[in-house]
C-alpha cells in the first residue's frame, strides 16, 4: 500500500484538484470541488509528502499567482518580456479552518 496526500475542505468533503492550466495558471487557481468520473480535472491532487501538500495549501491560502512582465528593448533593438515577479490577489474566502491535509492510501 501507498500512502499519499491529499487536501481537503472539512465543511464540504471537496478536494483541491490536480491543476490543469497553463500560461502561469496553476494550483493557486483551482477550487476545491468533488471528484466526478471522466473528469480529469476533478482529481484529487495528490502529494508524496505531507510537507509537499503543506506546502501547496499555503500557496494557495495566500491567493491566486500572476506572473507579471516587463517588456525592455536588447542592445539590437529587439523587444524581450523579461520576468518582473509575481503578484498575488488575494482571496479571503480561503481560510485555513477549512483545509486540512488527509492520507490516501492506494493498494497496488
Amino acid at each position: 500500500m501507498i500512502t499519499k496526500y491529499a487536501i481537503k475542505d472539512v465543511g464540504t468533503g471537496e478536494y483541491l484538484p490536480e491543476p490543469q492550466g497553463r500560461m502561469g495558471r496553476g494550483g493557486s487557481h483551482i477550487e476545491p470541488c468533488l471528484p466526478v468520473d471522466g473528469q480529469p480535472a476533478t482529481y484529487p491532487r495528490l502529494f508524496y509528502t505531507v510537507t509537499g501538500a503543506r506546502n501547496a495549501l499555503a500557496q494557495w491560502r495566500r491567493g491566486k499567482h500572476r506572473p507579471e512582465y516587463d517588456y525592455e528593448e536588447d542592445c539590437i533593438g529587439r523587444t524581450i518580456k523579461v520576468d518582473a515577479g509575481t503578484s498575488i490577489e488575494v482571496v479571503p474566502s480561503r481560510l485555513e479552518r477549512d483545509m486540512q491535509i488527509v492520507p490516501i492510501n492506494i493498494e497496488v
